[in-house]
This record gives structure tokens, sequence and C-alpha cells, in this order.
């Protein structure tokens, strides 16, 4: 048996070759990640394995494998152990919390690995499980959410599948939240003129007893175990490819290779975008908020299959810019009519990105194209740097002033079924935009 002190030094060992091994994973310093990691584990196999060790164990084993190029060997241990930590035969179990973690990090390391179909239900079962077992008191309202969900009831009456008395009073619940809020908004600050719900939130724990009754009878975040998007309808695109087809595809590759910039007009299929429209407009799974957005994430229930074939069918027209790049991540974004700035200037951690506009030209007054800035982040910064919001609009502009001074700056117009796939770490917002709700 180990001694107290001789465990508690092994225990702070482990703690800090995970967090330096997730700080150097982070920053893309790849070699430092693996050593780190590979440490860890090494720790971990004195300590001995402990059930609440698994998420530990299973991080490293997923950093392991991603800094050694999507290494299947040390992925696979990720996922192993994240199923055995959560297995309901063992003792003690995990908290929800914990077990939430196991999923996600289940879902991620099934993606680095390729494995398209099962990360996609490994996403559906955290969705379903995130809502279940999450505090009624700790989910946040805004009223740009509060607005959106009553509207989506609107469509779903409409569309039959809410009966029209249930969903009129589901629908007028939440009008009530939303008065009650947009009040508060008011009180807060007497001197706004609107631009408050955009940042503006609160907890469900906060509200009183009439307006939490509200928000139940409103089906506040049930809606998506209420009236799930239609399974027949996400069958058809189980293994549909759904983009365009054509020679601009070969050309595209070469532009991307040399620009590191491309732009593919008729992205996808008429039918594709048809479908793809429908599901932003009806599936009851944007519930991140944003400052003056809404986001589907995938662990959010945004798992629809045409998502993965478009990534697959993404790879076989674009060998040379995505092999050995999995599909790292998605989401779709619908923008509050209150506000017209979208999402600020920014980086992301990846290495390519797609962004696809699906709402019809028809919809567009002025603006929602997308700048692409030509500079990158220094190279070894972490993600948190660069992959924000700044804090003020104020901020954002003198940021792209000075961005685009130094190395100019690409101007994206906006167009439905438009597609802008460039470098991911090159800096990039959206224009502002004026479109009809």
């Amino acid at each position: 048996l180990r001694r107290p002190s001789a465990l508690r030094r092994l225990e702070f060992a482990v703690r800090r070759a995970r967090q330096g091994a997730w700080a150097a994973h982070l920053r893309g310093r790849r070699r430092l990640a693996a050593h780190l990691a590979a440490r860890g584990i090494r720790l971990h196999r004195r300590l001995g394995y402990r059930r609440a060790d698994a998420l530990s164990l299973a991080g490293l084993w997923h950093v392991l494998g991603a800094a050694r190029r999507n290494r299947s060997g040390a992925l696979e241990r990720a996922v192993a152990i994240c199923r055995g930590g959560r297995d309901s035969a063992a003792e003690p179990r995990p908290t929800g919390a914990e077990e939430e973690a196991l999923r996600r990090m289940e879902a991620e390391s099934l993606l680095r690995l390729g494995q398209y179909r099962d990360a996609f239900e490994a996403f559906g079962s955290l969705a379903v499980f995130s809502a279940e077992s999450a505090e009624a008191s700790e989910r946040l309202v805004a009223p740009f959410r509060l607005r959106h969900d009553a509207l989506l009831v609107d469509r779903l009456v409409r569309l039959g599948r809410l009966e029209v008395g249930v969903g009129s009073s589901a629908a007028s619940s939440l009008r009530q939240v939303l008065s009650s809020l947009l009040g508060q908004c008011e009180a807060a600050d007497p001197s706004s003129t609107g631009g408050e719900e955009l940042v503006w939130w609160a907890k469900a724990g906060g509200l009183d007893a009439a307006t939490a009754g509200h928000l139940a009878s409103g089906f506040y975040d049930r809606l998506p175990s209420l009236c799930p998007y239609p399974g027949e309808r996400l069958q058809e695109w189980d293994e549909r490819d759904p983009l365009s087809c054509g020679e601009h595809w070969e050309k595209s590759q070469t532009a991307f290779l040399s620009s590191g910039l491309i732009v593919v007009d008729d992205f996808f299929t008429e039918a594709a975008l048809s479908e793809l429209w429908n599901f932003a407009c009806e599936a009851p799974c944007f519930r991140s908020l944003r400052p003056g957005y809404l986001g589907a994430f995938p662990a959010d229930g945004c798992v629809h299959p045409m998502l993965r074939c478009c990534a697959r069918a993404l790879e076989r027209r674009l060998p040379k810019v995505l092999s050995g790049r999995p599909l790292a991540r998605w989401w779709l974004f619908k923008y509050t009519s209150c506000g017209s700035h979208g999402v600020g200037l920014h980086a992301d951690d990846a290495a390519v990105n797609v962004n696809v506009w699906l709402t019809p030209d028809a919809a567009r007054r002025a603006g929602g194209g997308l700048e692409v800035f030509r500079r990158a982040p220094p190279s070894g910064a972490c993600a948190n740097e660069f992959n924000r919001v700044l804090g003020s609009p104020g901020a954002d502009l003198a940021a792209r002033s000075f961005l685009s001074a130094l190395g100019g700056v690409d101007h994206i117009p906006y167009k439905q079924n438009r597609a802008c796939i460039f470098v991911s770490d090159r800096f990039h917002a959206s224009e502002r935009f004026d479109f009809a709700d």
C-alpha cells in the first residue's frame, strides 16, 4: 500500500502531466503534447486504474492519439475507457457532469478515428442525456431564444407535429416569459433600445414562480423529445451524396492548394439544399446561446446524417486538401432580427473551414457576406486566444482594420448555396447584414 503522502504526490504529477498535455495540444505543439500525455498514462498505471480516473485517462489517450496524427490505437483506447467509465454495472457511478464529459470525449475520439456514423450516434445520445440530466434551474433563458422557440412551436403546429391546442398554449406561455424578460431588460437599463437582448440572458432558477411555470408549460428544452425531426426524412439521407457534381471540383482543389481560399457556388444539390433548409427551420436543436444568435451544435442534437455524408463527399472531391483531416466539428447558426453584426472576428482551431449559406437570396436586403483576412494567429498560440469574440464592437472594428492593413482581406459576397472554403486559422468575420425576418 502507498503512504498517503506518496499517493498525493503521484496524483499531483498526473494532474500536472494532464494539464500540460492539454495545454500543448491546444497550442498545436504535438510533440510536447504526445510526450506529456504518454507520461500521464505511465503515471496512471502506477496509480492503478480507478473508476474516478476514467475521464482523466481517456483524455490523455485522446491527446496522445491526436498529437500522433490521429493514431488509431490510442484513440480506440480513449473510446474504450469512456465506455467502461460509464458502465452501469460498475461502482461508484459517475456524476451527471462526469458522464456527459465521458460521452463527449467518446464522440470526439470517434470523429478523429473517422468513424462518422458512430460519432453522430454518440453525439445524438449525448444531446438526449444532457437534456434529460440538466438541472432545470441551471438552464439559460434569453429573449431571442424564447422568440425563436415560440415561432418554432407555431411552425410545428402548422406541420401537424403538435396538436393545435397544446401548441398554441405552449407558444403563448413562451411569449409570456419573453414579455417578462424584456421587462427586466428595460428595468435594468431604461435607455436600452433593444440591443440589450442580444447579450442578456438569465438562469431559469432565477425566475419567479409564475414565470418559471410558464417556461415549463412552453416545453422549454423539451421539444427535442416531444417533436423530434421526422426520422423518415433523416433516413432518406443516410447514404446519399448531397454535393453537386462537375469538373469544377478539380479546379477548386488546385486553387485552394495555391491560395488557401476558394468559393464554390451551387455547393449542395437542389434536393439537399431544400432538406437542410427544412431541417434548420423545423429541428428543435438550436439550443446554444451566443450574443445575438443561436447555435445548433453536435451536442445540441444537430446530427442530420446529410452532414456526415457531406464530409465524406468533400473528402472524395478534395482529397489533396482533406487527406488525413477528418471532420472535427459542425454547426448551424440563426441570427436574431434585433442585431446586424453576425459572428465577430476570430480564427478557428482546425485545418479547413467550410462555410455555407442557406437562407434564400430573396430574404437578403444588404450585406451578410464573409470577410476572410490573410493574416493568421502566431504559431503556438492557444485556441482560446484567437477563437473568441472580442469584447466590444469597437475592439472588433479596430482589430479588423489592423489585420486588413497587415495582410489584406478577401470579401466574399452572400449568396444562397455558396460555400467559402479556407484555411481555418485565417481570421474571419461576418459582414454586417440586413435580412427579412
